[in-house]
């Protein structure tokens, strides 16, 4: 008879770095869906959307909230500069070609 034990150290170390893989894969992944989704948005509604997020990351900052709550009051501004920064060149217009 063979006695099988699991759940060792090494056992859990195994399954706490898959679950970090697994994590992390889907954080990427939602995050290329966000931007690609903030992409389409109009200029005037990404703007709003930074105005508005920056302007409730300093009302915390004021109020004496955590730098947590501050980050996370900002974090829709910085996603849609990368949005902004990321989206692809429209074609030029009428043959005019920039280089």
């Amino acid at each position: 008879m063979r006695v099988v034990v699991t759940g060792g150290p090494t056992d859990r170390i195994s399954r706490g770095v898959r679950a970090v893989r697994r994590a992390i894969d889907r954080t990427g992944d939602s995050a290329a869906w966000t931007t690609g989704s903030l992409q389409n948005l109009p200029d005037s509604t990404l703007l709003g959307l930074a105005a508005t997020s920056v302007g409730v990351g300093a009302g915390f900052y004021l109020a004496g909230k955590s730098r947590l709550v501050v980050a996370a009051g900002v974090v829709p501004a910085v996603l849609a500069g990368i949005a902004v920064i990321l989206r692809p060149l429209p074609p030029p217009e009428h043959g005019i070609e920039i280089v």
